[in-house]
């Protein structure tokens, strides 16, 4: 470009484009040549061709030829404000212009190289976007002529500047483009200001007059909005910035240029160049002169090629222009090319640098006015000096140091801040902190973004902080304490501690700057914090104790932070690199000349730090160590344990309390300016108002501590000690019962956790003494629960018992007895246990003395309560009942304290209180074994045991037995196992009952009580050693009670197995026991007991009289012969009980026992007898059992030997006919019982087969008898009839015998006994019918007979004789099977089976046989199906043998010897018999299949569901989620849930279910139709499920996360309106959902909000909680701006303005105030406020919520507020209609958004008519001039803003000017610092210039004005001559009154000359003035009208709104009007 400019002017080009359409890099230049019409035309090449003609064409205009102009559209476009503009569209050849049809003017140009494209809108009528700008920023226009726009616009990009663009393929919709309308910067991140100023924006192109603009400085981008509404206007990342140019004539002025060209002015001087550094743009510096673009050899936004370098390196030696040159050509960033390249003609850069070097140091710096030439200078060497080669010039280059420090010397000693600022900019790459490349790090781009740049902050300019934080590190490294403390001091002084904690913690961003600038804060924090305990304190009053205690964490941070610093010492690297070579020299100059820079830094200090000081505080001081703020470790993370609550909640009150701190310190700074202001640090704490409602002692919340697991070990007790102690201290202070609980509460956790740390308690007899004396139900349990845990230490243990600790728990004991809603046991038939409805009048055992001292009773428990509820009772009434040792006052008896005085709620019922007493005294019993380690027994016995052993105690410990509780009778029986070992008491233990009670018991955990049992009941003292006798049975305390066998076997076997036969069904030899008798036994205790059980509800202290149980008979046993250790019934029972192991041969025992049978005699008493014994009339019939039972005790208590030594022979009188009138049995046998002979018999038979070897040798002596027998039993007519007949076991008997000996075989058949048992045998097998059973005596004396012949048949001898008795076959066939078998061996006899029928018999058996029994492995013995198994396997033995098939082996064990296939040697294999073999052949095919097709097994009705459904009565009224029954889980919250994660999900899921069904009822609600009972049911199950998630939540603290998802379905049941409970339940669960973070997340993406605040209306009991549910929500900046769109602001004014509830518009305010503080959305959120209250109030709301509803209710005048009745009024009727319109909408439509109508502000009437300058009425504030403003700075800018327009019209409005001017000399006057700040501002000029205009009343003004500013400004501009000059009369001639102008002049000199500091200055001047003297001496009052400014001290002193000097503040003296909302009450 600079060619052709330099050859050719533009009137010669006929033309310029590219060769070719599309990319290239050629194109075409046509000129003209010479004067002529011929043309020429040259191609260029250049990588910048669309660049190069789009700038070309520019010019276009002044072409000679083809002056194109294109065609223009009339369009409309979319403007930034939401509105449509109309516009003109141009499309030339270089871009699209966009033309103001006003003015006609180009407003902007869419140049097509920053085209990306085109898009059209679907929705929006001739619609289009030009992406534009290289970020997609889109621009909406709308055209007819859009299709020719986009046409055109595509045609011209191709053919003028070679690119092609495209209109996409897909289109937009409106939304979208309001959505994506910045393009890549539309997210809230990119557009979130970090830092705004308010700044005059200057572009003539679209505004003749500066407009007023917010420039925000964003992470990424530039933003400049519009003040009114806070809309963006327009956008510009920060990597398009190339330049700051900052105005040399105004400082206020500065320009930013972009690399794309275009350059915006604007008028502050703000700084943007931490900013653009931050965002990775390096290249940018701050500069005088703007950037020469015809100086610079490429486009801005490429680095120039290494040949231009190298070149403009060279040009440095030649000025004048070569620096500018130079500075233009280079990056900022340093020289790229800097090292030498390999090849032939490289040149030597370092070589090209050190010159470069040299020539600007060599340059003289004193030349007057060239700070531009010296800035570039700076800058230059900044380049140079940021490379390898230019950084080692520091070491290497002879004298540079000393030049370079001279220079910057110099330089600031100019005072002028660019060239200062250069050259402290200069020196950044020699700090120890490279911004640019490190040295040696070449080649990088620009805009690259580089995560070691400096970094941006809020408010001010991290640029200047990050060198300052390098220098304090040095400087505090190097330097002593003192300097480190005292920086510490000034860092808190001066606030900047509170404001990097501020950005340390809440700093959450992806962007490397902000992360960079977290980490400096973080530092920074710890520098002041580390060993400074000022410093630490502040932080514990700002932190929690629990937080704070990760700084002290040795755990690895868990964010991965990489060190964004870089801190290091380039200085050190340079030497270092320098070599090897030691060089002290220049180690000591480079020291020197760093010092000398350092002072003259420190000198300039103000200027640099000009930005922060103000509000940071001079630099901070690293301790020697490192920091140990080093990250928010534990911040960003939710914790709720016992020492740290912390959630957003907290996290957002903590962000609040430091910003509010922060900007009140500001606030005060700003109002103090004239003095040194300090922050208060030492009285600041962050109060968390959330956690308001936990209560906290030391450093735990007794909640979470309470609700923590007890075996966490995470949660270990730091302190425990102190921390006990405080817990301790607290409880004994607080009066308040609940508060003492929670303190036991947590006293018990903490000495659970920590017993070891802190040792005996000194104060437990003082504990125990409280549990005696405390009535409060809560209390007493909260207080043994902490014993519980005092008893870990041995010492406390002494303690209770000392204190009669064991005596009060033992107390507390019987009250189990009351617990009446256990769990009952299961059995058969609970004979003990009535149901809870069959409630019966408990016993009459109570008395009590009344007022006139008469016994009055007895009366039953209940009556007692009556007498209690009605007032007969007082807790000193004396009572008395039996147990007791005499009358108490009724607050002494247990009992009647705890059910009747007693207040409170019990932790635990009677049974688990009972239960924790006896678990407590276990314990205490363990720690005092009964024997030493060598197993001697201790004596006396310990004291724990004595106590428990003691009368007062043991009593009521064994009658606990009778509550049947399966725990407390386990925990009973194990604690009477460790008492009564080696107890000397334990003979007399029966005395108790606590052997009736133990075995009354119902459950199954009876393992410990037969322990106890085992241990004991062999040494009860109940009888005389003499008349115990050997017997187990007889010795034992049991043996009443329990069956002989029984007894024998608590004592033969062990424990564990007595339990199994105790609670099984047990049927065997040596125990017969079932589940029956235990319920008989049961019952007949129960009986024995029965008056006694009762009592213990009515009186739990009542104790029992031992009174001997008799002998309980069981029916099971009545047939029962027990001998030595077996039943024999069961012993000769050989199916069930085949080879039962017998101990001892019982032949002995059983011929005794034949023996006594024999030898019985009836009864020695009869009935009558029993009756006389026991005093009861005789001839009356049977009497009832209980008389009998009542006159039994009666003379047993009488005669008992412990009573009456004299009394034992009539006691044992006594006994025998109670026992004998109780066991007489219905079948009552006068002599020997035949059914014992039989069962003699039988054992006998076993005997014999058992004892085969034994008995074989001797030949059986008892034929004859046996003999005898049996024939007598056959000849017996009444065979058949007899109950107990004996043939059957005679029969028996003679086949074991037989069976046992070959001699007894042939003894029987010589006692002819063969003929003998064939009559028996026919005279029973003529009974038989099919209908037969197995039990028939018939059968069994059959079955004998058979087996006995089928013996014989085994001996030749007695098969002769069989042969010859053919009956026997005939009879045989017909039944006996294994008989069969035997008699198959002999051919004959197998044809008198086959012809008798035997096969049908045996085939019948086969089918029988159920093979599956076998695989199923189970027990055979019993089973009835194993019977048929054997009897089919013997049938099979038995054809095979008929036929004479192959041999099959007899089932073995048969038992009777029946299989055994040999005897005496005789061979029995059977013969082969074809006749039964072709039978059998014939049959076992077709005959099988009949048999096996009929019988059908029966069939039966099955479920169909297979009890799939099956369900509990009780359990189908219940709502059971997740297998938790919910109602129970409400009723008792804090139960610790297993998967709490996975209930809140179940409970989630069920409330999704059920959501539906709830708008069904809302919608039927609505139609008015009446609920059902189950609506009502469904309803109250909905209500539960949400009231269980609430709890779940609540309680277990990371379930929250579960919700997450749901909140659409949580949000909808809002809108419930039927459902007032379901929404108050769901609001809650929202409510405590949002102190997670990613729910509050969740809910923002859900977009639910509307539901929330329809509730605000809808729900007035629940304002309070969506109030608060809201103030959390808000932390979400897109829950803000959803909440604005939705119209929370028209709901929140409506309460804050007509709520009458105070608390509910102190929440709304607060609220408000949190919503104008989110930086992205809370000021649009302002000004929609504003439209509808004063600003004050917001300001209020912020400062304090209380004070705005008492601003708002009062009446005020004063110069920042006028509100009175009329202007509440009118605001809170607007607001109220517009609410409930939008209520109206939103109900129905939820997704329904609200917006104000465009001009809307609501007119309040007051204030009207007023001027208002910057929120100021300037007529009250000139009366009121010492009120004290909030802001005054912006006061001052209006003011003078307003007066500058006024003096700068020519007719004013007069009385305007006076009041304004009026306004600014009281405000200068009051508050003369702020005189200082008005010449920076610009005014004055303008000021002074309106003195010379020709209405009068404007130079008067201005002369005001000077006046009151003459202190400090008038010697400057030679004020002083020029007034002189107006004295002459100069300038006056056009007033009307001169003379009062002159007094006024004569007045200002006056006081000028006065002035301290500039007197006599002004007294020189005057001196020399000819006019003066005239003057001088004149008085000139009466040409002065006086205006008296009232009360300049009438202010308060502090920003305020209530602090009126004479304004007026009228509070109403009447309440409020009671509106109808009822709710707000709550």
């Amino acid at each position: 470009m600079v060619c052709f400019w330099l050859q050719w002017p533009y009137g010669d080009i006929c033309g310029i484009g590219p060769v070719g359409k599309g990319q290239g890099t050629e194109f075409n230049l046509t000129f003209r040549k010479g004067s002529g019409k011929k043309s020429e035309t040259l191609k260029f090449s250049t990588e910048h061709r669309m660049e190069l003609l789009t700038e070309a064409l520019r010019f276009r205009t002044d072409f000679s030829e083809g002056k194109i102009t294109g065609r223009r559209y009339n369009c409309y476009k979319h403007h930034w404000s939401d509105a449509r503009r109309s516009v003109n569209l141009e499309v030339t050849p270089g871009g699209i212009d966009q033309i103001d049809p006003q003015t006609n003017r180009v407003v902007c140009s869419y140049d097509y190289r920053s085209i990306e494209g085109f898009a059209e809108l679907s929705d929006y009528q001739g619609g289009f976007c030009i992406l534009h700008g290289g970020f997609s920023r889109l621009h909406l226009f709308a055209s007819e002529h859009r299709d020719d726009i986009i046409r055109s616009a595509i045609e011209h990009a191709g053919n003028y500047i070679g690119i092609s663009l495209r209109l996409r393929k897909e289109t937009m919709t409106f939304e979208g483009f309001s959505t994506d309308r910045l393009g890549k910067y539309s997210s809230d991140d990119s557009i979130t200001s970090l830092a705004e100023f308010v700044v005059q924006k200057i572009s003539p192109r679209r505004h003749p007059e500066p407009v007023k603009r917010i420039l925000a400085l964003t992470e990424t981008c530039l933003v400049e909005r519009d003040p009114a509404s806070y809309n963006i206007v327009t956008i510009k990342p920060f990597e398009e910035v190339f330049a700051l140019i900052c105005d040399v004539e105004n400082p206020q002025i500065f320009t930013v240029e972009f690399i794309r060209g275009q350059i915006r002015k604007d008028a502050l001087l703000a700084s943007l160049l931490d900013g653009v550094r931050a965002s990775g743009n390096r290249d940018v510096c701050v500069k005088m002169a703007p950037t020469q673009r015809g100086q610079r050899w490429g486009l801005l936004s490429m680095p120039v090629d290494e040949e231009v370098e190298s070149l403009h390196l060279k040009f440095l030696a030649a000025p004048p222009n070569a620096v500018f040159r130079f500075n233009a050509n280079i990056s900022y960033s340093g020289v790229l090319h800097a090292v030498t390249q390999d090849g032939l003609f490289s040149e030597n850069k370092e070589k090209l640098i050190n010159n470069a070097i040299l020539a600007l140091l060599s340059q003289d710096t004193e030349l007057p006015g060239l700070n531009t030439e010296l800035e570039s200078h700076f800058q230059a060497i900044r380049r140079l000096v940021a490379s390898k080669a230019g950084f080692q010039a520091f070491t290497q280059l002879p004298k540079f140091r000393e030049k370079l420090g001279v220079k910057t010397v110099k330089a600031l000693k100019r005072n002028n801040n660019s060239v200062t600022h250069a050259a402290i900019d200069m020196l950044s790459p020699l700090h120890g902190h490279c911004e640019g490349s490190r040295p040696g790090d070449e080649g990088h781009h620009r805009g690259d973004s580089c995560s070691y740049t400096t970094l941006s902050h809020t408010t001010h300019t991290i640029y200047y902080l990050y060198h300052v934080y390098f220098c304090v590190c040095v400087c505090v490294q190097e330097g002593d304490k003192s300097i480190a403390t005292k920086m510490q001091e000034l860092a808190l002084s001066e606030g900047a501690l509170p404001r990097h904690l501020h950005t340390s913690m809440f700093t959450i961003s992806t962007d490397q700057r902000m992360l960079t600038n977290r980490q400096l804060s973080r530092h920074l924090v710890g520098l002041w914090t580390a060993e400074n305990p000022i410093a630490m304190n502040l932080l514990k009053r700002i932190l929690p104790t629990g937080l704070l205690a990760y700084l002290d964490s040795t755990d690895p941070v868990p964010e991965k932070d990489t060190d964004r610093m870089h801190i290091r010492d380039n200085l050190k690297i340079a030497t270092d690199q320098l070599g090897r070579v030691k060089v002290p020299e220049w180690q000591r100059m480079a020291g020197k000349a760093a010092k000398e820079v350092e002072k003259f830094a420190k000198e300039k200090a103000d200027i640099v730090l000009m930005h922060w000081r103000d509000k940071m505080g001079i630099a901070q001081k690293e301790v020697r160590g490192p920091p140990r703020f080093s990250s928010g470790a534990g911040f960003q993370v939710d914790h709720a344990r016992s020492n740290l609550i912390w959630n957003l909640k907290t996290r957002e009150e903590l962000r609040e309390g430091l910003e509010g701190e922060m900007r009140a310190f500001s606030v005060d700074r700003e109002l103090g300016s004239a003095s040194v202001i300090s922050w208060n640090h030492q009285e600041f704490e962050v109060r968390y108002d959330c956690l308001s409602d936990e209560i906290k002692i030391g450093d735990y919340y007794l909640r979470l501590l309470l609700e923590e697991d007890e075996n966490d070990e995470s949660s270990g007790i730091k302190r425990s000690y102190e921390f006990f102690n405080e817990l301790y201290h607290r409880f004994l202070l607080t009066p308040k019962v609940s508060m003492k609980c929670l303190c036991l509460q947590a006293l018990a956790i903490v000495y659970g956790k920590c017993c070891e740390e802190i040792g005996p308690f000194i104060d437990t007899k003082y504990i125990v003494g409280m549990l005696d004396r405390c009535t409060d139900r809560l209390e007493r349990d909260r207080i043994i629960l902490f014993l519980n845990k005092l008893i870990l230490n041995k010492k406390n243990v002494k303690e209770v018992m000392d204190s009669n600790g064991v005596r009060i728990m033992v107390d507390l004991l019987t009250l189990a007895h009351l617990h009446t809603s256990r769990a009952t046991v299961p059995l058969q038939s609970n004979v003990i246990e009535a149901s809870p409805d069959m409630k019966r009048e408990s016993e009459k055992e109570w008395y009590f003395g009344n007022a006139d001292k008469e016994r009055r009773g007895p009366f039953s428990f209940e009556e007692m309560q009556e007498f209690w509820s009605t007032g007969v009772l007082t807790a000193k009434t004396r009572c008395w009942a039996q147990g007791m040792d005499g009358w108490r006052p009724l607050q002494a008896i247990p009992q009647l304290k705890w059910c009747l005085l007693a207040t409170g709620q019990a932790v635990m019922n009677e049974t688990d209180l009972a239960t924790l007493i006896l678990n407590m005294l276990i314990t205490m019993c363990s720690y005092y074994p009964s024997r030493d380690q060598d197993n001697a027994i201790i004596r006396p016995l310990p004291k724990i045991k004595r106590l428990i052993s003691d009368n007062t105690c043991l009593p009521h410990i064994v009658q606990l037995l009778l509550t049947f509780d399966p725990i407390l009778v386990e925990k009973v029986a194990n604690m009477l196992y460790l008492v009564m070992q080696d107890n000397p008491n334990l003979q007399r233990l029966y005395l108790t009952g606590v052997f009736f009670f133990i075995m009354m018991y119902t459950g199954s955990n009876v393992l410990p009580v037969a322990r106890f049992l085992k241990y004991t009941h062999l040494k009860q003292a109940f009888k005389s050693e003499e008349s115990k006798g050997q017997d187990i049975v007889q010795r034992s305390v049991l043996g009443p009670v329990l069956p002989e066998a029984m007894v024998c076997y608590l004592e033969n076997y062990e424990a564990e197995r007595f339990s199994e036969i105790f609670l099984g069904e047990f049927d065997t030899p040596e125990a017969i026991w079932s589940s029956e008798m235990r319920r008989l036994m049961i019952e007949k205790i129960a009986a024995h007991l029965a008056d006694f059980s009762p009592r213990l509800q009515s009186n739990t202290r009542a104790l029992y009289q031992y009174c001997p149980i008799p002998v309980v008979s069981f029916p099971q046993l009545d047939n029962e012969l027990f001998c030595n250790i077996y039943y024999l019934r069961h012993l000769c029972d050989a199916t069930h009980f085949p080879n039962w192991p017998i101990r001892d041969p019982l032949l002995k025992d059983t011929l005794e026992a034949w023996k006594r049978e024999v030898e019985k005699k009836p009864p020695s008493m009869s009935v009558d007898d029993a009756y006389e014994v026991l005093n009861l009339p005789k001839g009356q019939g049977q009497h009832d059992e209980s008389k009998i039972r009542k006159a039994y005790f009666r003379l047993a208590q009488k005669y008992h030997p412990d009573k009456n030594p004299e009394g034992r022979d009539m006691f044992e009188k006594v006994n025998k006919a109670y026992e004998f009138l109780c066991t007489k049995s219905a079948r009552i046998v006068d002599g020997p019982d035949p059914e014992n002979i039989i069962l003699i018999l039988q054992a006998q038979s076993i005997l014999f087969n058992r004892y085969k070897q034994e008995l074989e040798p001797y030949k059986y002596a008892g034929y004859p008898m046996l003999i005898k027998t049996i024939t007598m039993e056959t000849g017996d007519d009444q065979l058949f009839s007899k109950s107990s007949p004996l043939l059957p076991a005679g029969v028996e008997l003679a086949f074991h015998t037989v069976n046992c000996s070959a001699l007894n075989a042939e003894e029987l058949r010589r006692e002819e006994g063969i003929e003998v048992l064939l009559e028996a045998f026919s005279r029973c097998v003529t009974v038989l019918t099919a209908s037969s059973k197995p039990g028939d005596m018939s059968v069994q004396v059959c079955g004998h007979i058979c087996k006995c012949y089928s013996v014989a048949a085994q001996f030749e001898e007695c098969r002769e004789k069989i042969i010859e008795l053919p009956n026997i076959i005939r009879d045989l066939s017909a039944l006996a099977v294994q008989c069969v078998s035997s008699f198959a061996v002999d051919f004959f006899l197998q044809t008198h089976l086959y012809h008798a029928g035997v096969l049908w018999h045996l085939l019948v058996y086969l089918f029988n046989y159920d093979f599956t029994l076998e695989e199923s492995g189970a027990s055979q013995d019993t089973n009835q199906q194993e019977v048929a198994n054997s009897l089919a396997r013997i049938s099979l033995v038995a054809l095979s043998r008929l036929g004479g098939y192959a041999q099959l082996q007899a089932p073995p064990n048969t038992g009777d010897g029946a299989g055994a296939p040999e005897a005496n040697g005789v061979e029995a294999g059977p013969p082969e018999n074809p006749t039964i073999r072709k039978s059998l052949a014939a049959m076992l095919t077709p005959y099988v299949a009949h048999k096996l097709g009929t019988g059908t097994p029966a069939e039966g009705e099955n479920d169909k569901s297979f009890g799939a459904e099956f369900v509990f009565s009780d359990h189908s009224k219940e709502l059971i989620v997740g297998e938790i029954f919910v109602r129970v889980y409400n009723e008792q919250p804090s139960y610790p849930l297993e998967f709490p994660k996975a209930f809140a999900a179940s409970l989630l899921d069920y409330v999704g279910s059920q959501a539906q069904y709830l708008y069904t009822l809302l919608a039927m609600s609505q139609s008015n139709k009446v609920e059902s009972q189950q609506h009502a049911e469904r309803l109250r199950f909905a209500e539960m499920a949400l009231e269980a998630l609430r709890n779940v939540i609540k309680n277990n603290p990371g379930s929250e996360t579960e919700c997450i998802g749901h909140f659409k379905l949580l949000f909808s049941l809002l809108r419930v309106h039927g459902a007032g409970k379901v929404q108050q339940l769901a609001l809650e669960v929202v409510n405590t959902v949002t102190s997670n973070q990613e729910c509050v997340s969740n809910i923002a993406e859900s977009l639910v909000l509307s539901n929330l605040l329809v509730l605000l209306h809808s729900l007035p009991s629940s304002r309070q909680l969506v109030l608060e549910t809201l103030y959390a929500l808000t932390s979400n900046t897109k829950i803000v701006k959803e909440a604005m769109a939705k119209g929370a602001l028209i709901y929140l004014l409506d309460l804050f303005c007509n709520s009458t509830h105070p608390q509910v518009r102190s929440q709304t305010a607060e609220l408000f105030s949190k919503m104008t503080s989110d930086k992205l959305v809370g000021p649009k959120v302002r000004l929609t406020l504003i439209r509808f209250l004063p600003g004050v109030f917001m300001d209020a709301m912020r400062d304090n919520a209380e004070a705005a509803v008492h601003i708002f209710e009062g009446t005020h005048e004063n110069p920042e507020l006028i509100w009175n009745d009329g202007s509440r009024e009118t605001v809170s009727t607007t607001v109220r209609e517009m609410m409930l319109e939008h209520f109206k909408q939103q109900k129905d439509n939820p997704d329904v958004n609200w917006r104000l109508p465009e001009e809307f502000t609501v007119a309040y009437g007051a204030g009207q008519g007023e001027l208002e300058v910057g929120g100021v009425f300037l007529r009250i504030f000139i009366a009121q001039p010492g009120w004290v403003l909030r802001k005054p700075r912006e006061f001052l800018v209006s003011l003078l803003e307003t007066v500058t327009e006024l003096l700068e019209k020519n007719n004013p409005n007069g009385e305007a000017l006076e009041t304004v001017t009026t306004a600014a000399v009281c405000l200068f006057s009051t508050q003369s610092q702020l005189a200082d700040q008005v010449p920076p501002l610009g005014h004055l000029p303008r000021i002074l210039a309106a003195l010379n205009h020709r209405n009068n009343a404007i130079p008067k003004s201005a002369i005001r004005l000077l006046h009151v500013l003459s202190d400090n400004e008038a010697l400057r501009v030679e004020l002083v001559p020029y007034l002189l000059k107006l004295l002459e009369g100069v300038g006056l001639e056009t007033l009307d009154n001169p003379s009062a102008t002159k007094a006024q002049i004569v007045k200002a000199l006056k006081s000028m000359s006065r002035s301290l500091q500039f007197g006599e200055q002004v007294n020189e001047i005057l001196a020399r003035s000819s006019v003066w003297s005239a003057f001088k001496d004149q008085k000139h009052d009466l040409f002065i009208s006086e205006s008296h400014t009232a009360g300049y001290l009438t202010g308060s002193g502090v920003a305020g709104y209530l602090t009126a000097g004479t304004g007026t503040t009228v509070l109403p003296n009447v309440p409020p009007p009671v509106d109808n909302d009822i709710g707000d009450l709550g």
